[in-house]
């Protein structure tokens, strides 16, 4: 049986490293006002991804290997660290944000610190995936209920994009 939560969970890193092909894009073509959209769309959408993994995946594979009776030290550690990669990417995205909202304003030539900011997201992002999709998604086996709500817990997350961005859920 599919793992509902690890396609989920891989289509939606999917989708946000499409979004940053996307960023990259705008800055390439010097569009400021098009880079600061799609950078804020980026930004927000990672954002609800990590809330998701935050409040439902990382609790729920934390309690799953305490009655499974597997020593949780690994998964405490690791778990610890993709904490520590989620809060340089929010940290990174917010100085980012920042310098694209002078450029498009008018009031900064910042855009070649912002690619090279992305740039170090992106490389980070990469390998952070890698180790989420081969060592914490595949902890969910979708054996019982308790992991299919898990699914549905996390898709009303990830899909709670800030009101800003209207009633569109789709990438720009």
């Amino acid at each position: 049986m599919d793992n509902p939560v690890e396609s989920l969970l891989n289509a939606d890193h999917k989708s946000l490293d499409r979004l940053l092909g996307q960023v990259f894009a705008a800055i390439e073509a010097r569009d400021a006002d098009l880079s600061y959209r799609r950078l804020d769309r980026f930004w927000a959408r990672l954002a609800v991804h990590i809330r998701a993994e935050h409040l439902h995946l990382f609790p729920f594979v934390l309690k799953a290997f305490d009655v499974r009776g597997i020593p949780p030290i690994g998964a405490i550690e690791l778990i610890r660290e993709l904490h520590a990669d989620h809060d340089f990417f929010m940290r990174e995205l917010a100085i980012a944000i920042k310098m694209m909202r002078r450029v498009a304003s008018g009031g900064g030539d910042e855009m070649d610190d912002v690619r090279e900011i992305l740039t170090s997201v992106h490389s980070r992002l990469v390998r952070h995936n890698n180790v989420e999709e081969e060592k914490i998604y595949k902890l969910v086996d979708n054996s019982s209920p308790a992991e299919s709500r898990l699914a549905d817990s996390i898709q009303r997350e990830i899909h709670n994009l800030p009101p800003r961005f209207g009633e569109s859920q789709g990438d720009e």
